[in-house]
């Protein structure tokens, strides 16, 4: 019965091993429950988005947003790089996809006004494909609810480009200089969108300590401030979303698991929100929507 006692040794250190485990996580309080609330699959349909990554191009979303009422908003372009922008509940159901005027392969933040106004950055793109192809810089567009465009912003206030957009809707690099002078009204990146209390908008450049700020007011799109620390109530946001990431990711190590995906934030209800494409083959992929809680939320 010698063999039978080795297998209970074996099976005891096995569940004191998973009890320590365990024990280790609740000390360390990574505990944590990740449910996907939103899924989306790449397709042709009208709650499919295009995807493809390969082949010289990078169709792949890279933000959302949630709105006042919970539900999910994310931006995606086409293969002729036309800007849609998708709409779910906030029970994960499809609700609508419209098309928006401007053109971008590269969206990179959104943000929705209590209003339900969209503020989503882009970057512009030439006309024809010149050494200039990703060095054109960032605007700021701002939707109404419809997804009507009302203006477009650079970081001195409102920007006009019609002189230098064409038919297409992209940048005319014709003319001498012209790349250089869309370049410097243009932001270098826009990295994230606050929309503030008092209905005023502010464009983050950069990360971390490194984040500089630009503050709007949407209503006429002129500049207010720039280059100042950003609002309490920014700051406090920042700070919470960065601590409720770095909680997240550290659980996820203690898994031996790879890092999560391309964009998170907080939601009205205070929970952890990130998003993940999934890349399934080169014109395949899905999109998910997590929200991650806390034992002790």
């Amino acid at each position: 019965m010698e063999w039978l006692r080795v297998i209970k040794l074996h099976v005891c250190l096995l569940v004191l091993a998973c009890s320590c485990a365990v024990a280790s996580a609740a000390i360390a309080g990574t505990a944590y429950e990740d449910k996907v609330v939103l899924t989306c699959n790449s397709g042709d349909a009208p709650d499919e988005f295009v995807y493809c990554l390969g082949a010289g191009l990078d169709l792949v979303p890279r933000c959302f947003a949630i709105d006042g009422n919970g539900g999910f908003i994310f931006p995606w372009a086409d293969m002729k790089d036309n800007i849609r922008i998708s709409r779910f509940d906030k029970s994960g159901k499809f609700i609508s996809v419209s098309q928006v005027e401007g053109k971008s392969d590269v969206l990179s933040a959104i943000a929705v006004s209590p209003d339900g106004d969209i503020f989503l950055a882009q970057e512009l793109l030439p006309s024809s494909h010149t050494p200039y192809r990703h060095a054109l810089g960032h605007v700021l567009c701002h939707y109404d609810p419809q997804g009507k465009l009302l203006r477009r912003l650079g970081p001195d206030g409102k920007l006009t480009l019609e002189e230098w957009l064409g038919p297409d809707g992209k940048v005319v690099l014709e003319e001498p200089g012209v790349a250089e002078e869309v370049r410097m009204q243009s932001f270098s990146s826009i990295d994230n969108i606050f929309c503030l209390a008092d209905g005023d908008v502010l464009v983050q450049e950069g990360y971390g300590d490194r984040a500089t700020f630009s503050r709007f007011d949407p209503r006429d799109g002129h500049l207010v401030e720039k280059g100042a620390p950003p609002p309490a109530s920014v700051a406090a946001d920042r700070k919470k979303l960065e601590k409720m990431d770095k909680r997240f990711e550290t659980a996820r190590r203690e898994e031996g698991k790879s890092p999560t995906g391309s964009d998170e934030t907080i939601g009205p209800d205070g929970h952890f929100y990130y998003m993940r494409v999934k890349h399934l083959s080169t014109m395949s992929g899905r999109l998910e929507i997590h929200r991650v809680t806390f034992p002790d939320e």
